[in-house]
């Protein structure tokens, strides 16, 4: 794990038009992962196959099926995985574009999909319409009023 990056494509896969760019890998999962290279030293891989040790797992949907299956929950998909992390990351306040760049997600997924979800939604169309039907500042100045003549 150099520099804390993720190499989301391995070596050996092909290239395919799913974007899957490199990205940081956050301190909380970092320190996970310092942890579990102290306590299992021996391991090369995150997930491998429990019964075959030392080689990885080749479908990590299959695998995460298991897991849920093993813990009883109901199963989930990496995508589902995805779709949690970036509802989080912008309900949180998270800039779209971080996440579009983070995520390996278009923007425009993003904002169809995801930006209702952020609290500043539509704010400065909010303070335009709140304005709606009001006169605009005079910057100080009085308005005379007319007389009956329509003269000042």
């Amino acid at each position: 794990m150099q520099n804390a990056i993720w190499y989301r494509r391995g070596s050996e896969e092909q290239i395919t038009k799913k974007t899957r760019n490199p990205h940081r890998i956050p301190g909380k999962i970092m320190l996970a992962l310092e942890r579990w290279e102290r306590l299992f030293p021996d391991q090369t891989y995150v997930v491998e196959y429990p019964r075959n040790p030392g080689k990885p797992i080749g479908d990590i949907g299959q695998a995460l099926d298991g897991a849920c299956e093993r813990l009883g929950i109901e199963r989930t998909t990496t995508h589902g995985l995805k779709h949690t992390a970036i509802t989080l990351f912008i309900s949180g306040g998270g800039d779209p574009m971080h996440a579009a760049e983070y995520f390996s997600t278009t923007y425009e997924t993003i904002k169809k999909n995801y930006l209702h979800l952020h609290p500043d939604y539509q704010e400065d169309a909010m303070h335009g319409v709140s304005q709606l039907g009001k006169r605009p500042e005079r910057n100080g100045t009085k308005r005379r009023k007319m007389g009956k003549n329509g003269t000042k």
